[in-house]
């Protein structure tokens, strides 16, 4: 199925914009930049407010099926 040609421009503005943030944050990370931190120190308490037991298994299990076994075995 082909995409249409607004389609290709707005995946191309959302690579763009994407690659833009990482360059930003890899440039930030690099340099020790204070922003960084304060990123972190904002983001993290939200991240890790609704852990459970129950949700790690999930996510370990998740884990685990993009791991090297996983990969060989389904492959």
């Amino acid at each position: 199925m082909a995409n249409s040609g607004g389609q290709k421009y707005l995946l191309l503005i959302i690579s763009l914009v994407s690659y833009l943030l990482f360059l930003f944050l890899w440039i930030g990370v690099s340099f020790h930049l204070s922003f960084i931190t304060q990123i972190d120190d904002t983001l993290i308490p939200l991240l890790q407010g609704g852990v459970t037991d129950s949700k790690t298994l999930f996510f370990t299990i998740l884990t685990q099926l993009g791991g090297t076994i996983a990969m060989i075995y389904f492959r």
